[in-house]
């Protein structure tokens, strides 16, 4: 009897299943937006260190979840006039000339869908909670194990919940608002966090930096990101239910 409980045990576990703390046991390859649970999200976020606890400080995948969307939002409402501005900052191809981010609000090419303002601000929120069930793989991992499947799949799963299709599936021009504010902000998490000088943190993260950006780096570091557990549930929770107000309509 042990050993038939042993072998069922066994194949039980031999498929990408793991535990969450709310839902229970999940399977990965099959994970659907009914089985995601904003507490699971939250929970685990909140708990886990950005670059695999390597950092000089703490800092959570949450915090920088909440950094990135507020440089999303600094990119769309402030990119038509100081495009330039970015630009000499951060050395970035943002998005091209500043007509362009008003495309944000214009038809999606991807689909018949429409991206506001809203929309991308909420996928920069939630743009790494697909890592509350693969964890916070750092890049020099990536590049030697093919994941983007699986992340894909899961994103897939996770944007449903929110009413909204994977930044995979967007036109490039609302998908690289998300992609720069997440590179600036990693830029600034190598020297605020990980202690790196501006030199180092831009060889990282592939910014380019001049003069500039040490007083916009004084500015993020007062921008203070709280996000323990129950603020950024309270952050996943607002955002989903305005995503479904808005589908609703």
């Amino acid at each position: 009897m042990t050993a038939g409980r042993d072998r069922h045990c066994f194949a039980f576990h031999q498929g990408a299943t793991m535990l969450t703390r709310f839902s229970g046991v999940l399977d990965l390859e099959s994970l659907s937006a009914d089985q995601v649970d904003l507490r699971d999200l939250a929970w685990s976020l909140t708990r886990q260190q950005r670059f695999n606890g390597h950092a000089r400080r703490s800092w959570t995948v949450a915090q920088h979840s909440v950094l990135v969307q507020k440089l999303a939002a600094f990119l769309i409402n402030y990119g038509p006039n100081n495009v330039h501005f970015l630009r000499a900052i951060f050395g970035l191809n943002l998005v091209g000339a500043g007509d362009q981010f008003a495309k944000i609000s214009a038809v999606s090419s991807v689909g018949r869908t429409t991206k506001t303002a809203e929309q991308i601000c909420l996928g920069a929120l939630i743009h790494d909670c697909h890592e509350a069930y693969l964890g916070d793989i750092v890049r020099p991992v990536r590049k030697l194990f093919a994941i983007e499947p699986l992340e894909q799949s899961i994103d897939a799963a996770i944007y449903a919940a929110f009413n909204c299709d994977p930044p995979h599936q967007w036109a490039p021009v609302h998908r690289k608002v998300i992609e720069d504010a997440d590179r600036i902000a990693l830029a600034w998490e190598f020297h605020a966090v990980c202690g790196q000088s501006h030199e180092v943190a831009a060889q990282l993260s592939g910014v380019r930096l001049n003069s500039t950006w040490p007083r916009l780096s004084a500015i993020l570091s007062k921008a203070y990101c709280p996000a323990p557990y129950g603020y950024f549930l309270g952050l996943l929770r607002n955002a989903q239910a305005a995503s479904r107000r808005k589908g609703a309509r």
